[in-house]
């Protein structure tokens, strides 16, 4: 925990609001034989991102690790109960969903159950289909982490609500 929240601390000291917790794989499907539960993972990166003194704090979202039918074995379903684990853990403001475009439907359908009205997605994964779903179901859209100004225009223009960089 020492060096994660040294790191958190550094982007403190650079001006950052808005801390990613740790939590990228804290979901039960990754988590299945760890001995760790998802609500032992994403404490632990809320503590740390408290300790470094975040002003917000942000869970880091990832993918589940397994792909959705008819690709994979995961359904829908199970996908859902998956990523609503981690949405509905208490105390966050913030979410950053690292994804995969087979899962954006389920984040989709989580957020409008759950009056989630932005989305925080990383430029790794981002789409032109990401993005059509997103702005098409009325999510505000941020993508991070975008240091290339042309690259944020152009994202901007593709109706991104937000851009994250480390410098611009």
């Amino acid at each position: 925990p020492d060096a994660i929240i040294e790191i958190h601390k550094k982007y403190i000291d650079a001006g950052s609001d808005v801390i990613t917790a740790n939590t990228f794989g804290a979901n039960k499907k990754k988590l299945v034989n760890s001995g760790y539960s998802v609500s032992d993972i994403i404490s632990a990166g809320i503590e740390c991102a408290k300790k470094a003194g975040a002003k917000y704090t942000a869970l880091d979202i990832g993918p589940t690790g397994a792909l959705l039918a008819p690709l994979g074995t995961l359904s829908f379903e199970e996908a859902y109960e998956i990523f609503k684990e981690v949405y509905d853990f208490p105390l966050i403001q913030f979410y950053l969903t690292e994804s995969y475009c087979k899962e954006i439907d389920t984040y989709i359908d989580f957020c409008k159950s759950h009056d989630i009205v932005s989305v925080a997605v990383s430029d790794s994964y981002v789409t032109d289909e990401i993005l059509d779903k997103l702005r098409n179901s009325g999510i505000k859209i941020l993508v991070h982490t975008i240091d290339d100004v042309q690259k944020a225009e152009d994202y901007l223009e593709k109706g991104v609500t937000v851009i994250c960089t480390n410098h611009l």
